[in-house]
């Protein structure tokens, strides 16, 4: 595994920041920052104290729906109906964190959204949504936390050749995958082979594959249910059918797998930081009637940065008071955050609105 080093310093106020950071000595450190201020040198943390992270990633989640006024979730904003009635388990850990709303990510649809949170860079792509391999060319967020000493894990339902997620997933970052259909499942309450798709089962499939890692890991949940609102894939006793659109219905129906995960994490690793975020956002209806004619520049908006942006809800949910004065302190920093398009790891701020482009 890789050793970090002694004296080194993030070099933060590039132009255009992503993961991964550049770290360098003090003297190129000043280059940069002019060492106006005093600089200090990244303190780690023991590695017993090390925090588990998790990182639940929403597919196809509206973060344009979900905004902020007073640290509370509007009931209505910009035809939404999402509020701490409808997501509550979302509320609470903004209220305990922060949520960063129009945050961009490299591309927009699904694997673009999906494979710039994964490695902080742009897809080589040929057409919407496919990814040539591109090998070691990146450094994953798992295999960040690999070099950390980090187990990895990860759970969806999505088979790794849906948008080209094998990419990733093949190239072993991830020690402990797990797609396309259970490990076990007898284990799972009222469970039915079509129900794999539903976030309760992948949930429990989640909680499975973590509750007996002995070490720190890096554990990511991709739900689904939310990609396609029309189509319910659990059974219906867990869904309330008071709610309607059905969009929200579903979101409903997440929020709950969400409170029960935090319930579990609390009572069997509650030295965690939690990241609740979508791979990409709602994009705007483009028409040819929307431009002077159906050609590069109009088409490209169906794909372009301007068109998405991404929710991320972070909270530190354990009791280590030096790791919550520092988590406390990464989200403050709102005018370094409010520029990078890829925030790991772990900082946040409370409802920066301004969208980062490239």
């Amino acid at each position: 595994m890789p050793q970090i080093l002694k004296d080194i310093f993030y070099i933060d106020n590039r132009d255009v920041i992503q993961f991964p950071y550049f770290v360098d000595s003090r003297d190129v450190y000043c280059k940069f920052s002019e060492c106006e201020e005093e600089v200090m040198a990244e303190q780690m943390v023991a590695k017993q104290d090390m925090p588990n992270s998790v990182l639940v990633m929403i597919g196809s989640f509206s973060a344009n729906l979900l905004l902020l006024k007073d640290q509370d979730f509007s009931e209505e904003q910009n035809g939404g109906a999402f509020n701490a009635t409808t997501m509550p388990n979302l509320a609470r850990l903004n209220e305990l964190g922060s949520t960063n709303i129009g945050v961009n990510f490299p591309g927009g649809p699904t694997i673009l959204g999906w494979f710039g949170i994964e490695t902080g860079n742009f897809p080589i792509r040929h057409g919407i949504g496919i990814t040539q391999q591109r090998g070691k060319d990146h450094l994953t967020l798992a295999k960040f936390f690999n070099y950390l000493g980090y187990t990895t894990a990860y759970t969806s339902s999505a088979p790794p050749e849906f948008d080209a997620k094998h990419n990733i997933l093949y190239n072993g970052d991830f020690e402990n995958a797990q797609y396309c259909c259970p490990t076990k499942a007898p284990w799972f309450e009222n469970f039915t082979n079509s129900d794999w798709d539903a976030d309760r089962i992948t949930k429990d499939q989640f909680e499975l594959q973590i509750q007996n890692i002995s070490t720190h890991f890096f554990a990511n949940w991709f739900t689904i249910d939310t990609h396609s609102s029309q189509q319910v894939f659990d059974q219906p006793q867990y869904y309330d059918e008071t709610i309607s659109p059905k969009y929200v219905k579903m979101t409903n129906y997440f929020d709950k797998q969400l409170g029960k995960l935090v319930a579990f994490l609390k009572g069997n690793h509650s030295n965690a930081i939690i990241v609740v975020m979508d791979d990409h956002d709602q994009r705007y209806a483009i028409s040819p009637s929307m431009c002077s004619g159906w050609d590069t520049e109009c088409a490209n908006k169906a794909v372009s940065e301007d068109y998405f942006g991404t929710t991320t809800t972070e909270a530190y949910i354990g009791e280590d008071s030096a790791l919550q004065q520092q988590f406390n302190l990464n989200k403050s920093t709102i005018n370094f955050l409010t520029r990078i398009p890829s925030f790991w790891p772990f900082s946040g701020n409370l409802h920066a609105t301004q969208r980062c482009r490239w």
